[in-house]
């Protein structure tokens, strides 16, 4: 049987959106291969190694990750407050060395995690016959290529999720990204048109940047692989007797902000319709749900940060589900695909107008959309109140969804795998150009 290696940033038990979109392509390609994935360790008491649902999960800590780890540790347990403030001293210290040894390089990429996965690939007790690297991290994409430099027998297919030289996010300054942004755009060059690239699976973020690049392998579009049909648990969570909202996810005051929603929830709940929007997550905007839960308790309710099967039981006995558009357009969350496959209807509170999951939900049968500039005037929250009213009750069969996004179904994105594992003895340098 051949062997496949995803490389993610965090795998399970502790997900992160890109680990939740490859262990649902790995479980469509269970009996066709022999399934690994090397990851950083979320927490510091996950094993090195284990096997997982029939995969095997090898984990490794960045020497950036110990080191700050351990500094934390020894504040946590220092006995006096002198010593505790001398040790986060010393860990703040950490951070700002590494931030200024990101800022001063030539390019967005750290050079150690790039180690840390080859030297995991290495140590493998064979040659994997397909790697497939998710980006975030390129520094997976950037050891793929180089492991298979020293191994001429493997290929590899990356799969495009995050954007790399035009993230939003990932270079922390503007002015750092556009310093190196020729410079990044040449590493995504590189390793989408390598001998060993098989072929490239991008979402639709990535569409304008694969369809600018020359002489990369054959180039597939999909989308986040999270429509699975999973049983619900419809248990009576909530109160019965008015409209229940549910958001559950990150919130961040870079990355996504709630305030427009909550004031939106606000507005919302009437007497002759009650409507309550609640909140599970993290992050430290959570805060400002806290407040408003306190403030508004007729219409908001914090929850906090809750298990995975508590999330999933909320998600269940939700009228309808909230999803909140990032401030970086450049990349589709993938939150919007596992609310479109539990069939509820969806309320889409957009940032801006070029938000790319108001393009998805104009095929969605229930969903309504608004954007930040105008969701607030009387006549959207009029609108907003009359759709939930027509849509809450309503569902749409999981096979309508999977025929409107075929290419969400991890299944679609395994076939292509599978495609290029059966034909991984033929050179990938034989494989036609773009």
């Amino acid at each position: 049987m051949k062997r496949v290696v995803a490389l993610v940033r965090n795998y399970k038990p502790y997900n992160s959106a890109v680990g939740i979109c490859v262990g649902n392509v790995l479980e469509c390609m269970r009996g066709h291969a022999d399934l690994w994935v090397v990851c950083e360790k979320s927490r510091p008491e996950e094993e090195a190694y284990e096997v997982v649902d029939g995969e095997h999960v090898l984990r490794f800590r960045s020497p950036q990750t110990r080191r700050r780890a351990g500094l934390a540790e020894k504040a946590k347990r220092a006995k006096s407050a002198l010593t505790r403030g001398l040790w986060r001293v010393a860990y703040e210290g950490v951070r700002a060395a590494y931030n200024i040894q990101f800022l001063s390089s030539r390019q967005s990429v750290q050079k150690k995690l790039v180690d840390c996965y080859l030297d995991a690939l290495r140590s493998l007790p064979f040659v994997p016959d397909l790697l497939v690297p998710t980006c975030m991290p390129v520094e997976a994409l950037i050891a793929c290529r180089r492991f298979c430099e020293e191994n001429p027998g493997t290929v590899y297919v990356p799969l495009l999720f995050d954007r790399f030289a035009d993230s939003g996010t990932l270079h922390r300054l503007a002015f750092n990204k556009r310093l190196k942004y020729r410079r990044n755009q040449q590493i995504e060059q590189e390793v989408l048109g390598d001998d060993a690239c098989a072929r490239v699976l991008y979402v639709e973020s990535w569409q304008g940047r694969i369809a600018s690049m020359e002489g990369i392998a054959p180039a597939s579009l999909i989308e986040h692989p999270l429509l699975v049909k999973r049983g619900l648990e419809r248990a009576p969570v909530f109160d019965g007797g008015v409209v229940n909202l549910v958001y559950a996810g990150t919130l961040t005051w870079a990355a996504r902000n709630p305030s427009c929603t909550l004031e939106i929830a606000r507005l919302l709940s009437c007497q002759d319709l009650p409507i309550v929007l609640h909140v599970y997550g993290a992050g430290d905007a959570m805060r400002a749900v806290a407040e408003c839960a306190g403030r508004y308790p007729h219409a908001v309710k914090h929850h906090g940060s809750v298990t995975a099967e508590e999330a999933s039981r909320a998600i269940g006995a939700a009228d309808v589900l909230v999803s909140i558009g990032n401030s970086d357009t450049a990349q589709t969350p993938s939150k919007v695909f596992e609310y479109m496959a539990t069939g509820k209807p969806i309320l889409h509170i957009a940032k801006t107008a070029d938000d790319p999951v108001i393009e998805v939900l104009s095929r969605y049968p229930l969903a309504v959309t608004a954007v930040e500039d105008t969701a607030l005037s009387s006549a959207e929250i009029e609108r907003i109140r009359y759709y939930i009213r027509e849509y809450k009750g309503k569902a749409v069969p999981f096979e309508e969804v999977a025929r409107l996004f075929e290419t969400a179904l991890p299944s679609y994105a395994a076939g292509l795998l599978r495609d290029c594992l059966d034909a991984s003895g033929v050179a990938a340098s034989s494989v036609e150009r773009r």
